[in-house]
């Protein structure tokens, strides 16, 4: 009975429970023991299990071999991107990612790269890692949304990427054999594979759709407009499909459904006010616009011409940002005062 009634006082001692003066004068040795407790046995703890997972991973049902690669023709060796990656930093990826930085000597799946840099305006490429820190270990699980089982998979992949091998050989320089940019990112190579797995390998990735990507990563349904000869715009949806090789594929159907330009202008814009993710492509070259370039969607608003005489017509006004820069566009952020202007010129698409 004594012996439980001392553990009771200890305990009470411990959790702050016991009287004023005691808990005054013990408050040095309880708050070092808790300290000790919280933080020194937690990075124990999380030291020991990093040594004894000190195994690097390696992905069994996506091996590093031309299983992976398919019918591609590429003389590539396969490097840890956790090791040979520029960026150093513990997190994959910054919530302040500088998207103009990410598509900076971009090559490889531009409709990919395109997809995930519209993602990143919205700074939202975290949310496809289940853990945003660098592993040790070379593992990583990325999610990505099934839309034949309308369902999130969890796609675990190792960090090995195929390399370019000649560059390897010549300095031991790193070279991805496709998505890259100037920095390496190991995001953006992540992201990649974890594609190329749900797809069924690195040549299916050779072809794809941005808007098919933006499904998979948000899991919404994608929208597509596409203007037609009379100057309304066809509503297309997506539909995911598994061959008879158990690869996936897409199709694009039409719903009937057409729209006027004014009409498409309120959806968009009310697309834009709940924060969606908004991207436009196949511009016509007579508007300044590289026909090839996907464009991120800014900011949907109706400005008021002569604005700066007090007055004027109301105007529709689509602000994009050129993620593909090549220094003769200029973007403009959310806030310039030169959205007042970009109404006077006139933006069509095909």
């Amino acid at each position: 009975m004594p012996a439980k009634t001392e553990q009771s006082c200890w305990a009470e001692l411990l959790y702050g429970k016991a009287c004023c003066l005691w808990n005054c004068i013990f408050a040095p040795c309880v708050l070092s023991f808790w300290s000790c407790a919280i933080y020194c046995c937690g990075c124990l703890r999380i030291y020991a299990t990093r040594n004894a997972q000190s195994t690097l991973f390696k992905d069994a049902d996506f091996p590093a071999n031309a299983v992976s690669l398919g019918d591609l023709q590429e003389d590539v060796i396969w490097l840890r991107a956790t090791k040979y990656a520029r960026t150093k930093s513990l997190q994959l990826v910054d919530e302040t990612i500088n998207i103009h930085r990410l598509c900076q000597g971009a090559s490889g799946e531009t409709w990919l790269l395109s997809a995930i840099a519209c993602i990143g305006e919205r700074r939202a490429l975290h949310h496809l890692f289940e853990s945003v820190e660098r592993s040790s270990r070379g593992k990583y699980i990325l999610k990505l949304f099934d839309g034949v089982q309308q369902q999130w998979q969890r796609i675990i992949i190792d960090d090995r990427i195929p390399c370019d091998r000649a560059a390897y050989e010549n300095d031991k320089s790193f070279h991805p054999s496709f998505l890259t940019n100037k920095e390496n990112d190991l995001f953006l190579l992540l992201i990649e594979k974890a594609f190329a797995k749900f797809m069924g390998g690195y040549q299916r990735l050779k072809e794809g759709s941005t808007a098919w990507a933006l499904s998979a990563m948000t899991g919404d349904p994608t929208r597509i407009f596409v203007r037609s000869e009379n100057g309304m715009w066809t509503r297309k949806e997506l539909e995911d499909e598994v061959d008879a090789d158990g690869q996936r594929s897409l199709s694009l159907f039409d719903t009937g459904v057409e729209l006027a330009p004014e009409v498409l202008f309120e959806v968009l814009r009310k697309y834009c006010l709940l924060e969606s993710v908004l991207c436009a492509a196949g511009a016509n070259p007579a508007s300044g616009l590289h026909p090839k370039h996907a464009y991120s969607i800014l900011d949907v608003r109706k400005v008021q011409g002569g604005i700066k005489l007090g007055g004027g017509e109301w105007q529709r006004a689509v602000q994009m940002r050129n993620i593909w820069p090549s220094g003769k566009e200029k973007s403009l952020s959310r806030k310039s005062s030169q959205l007042r202007s970009i109404a006077r010129e006139k933006v069509e698409f095909d």
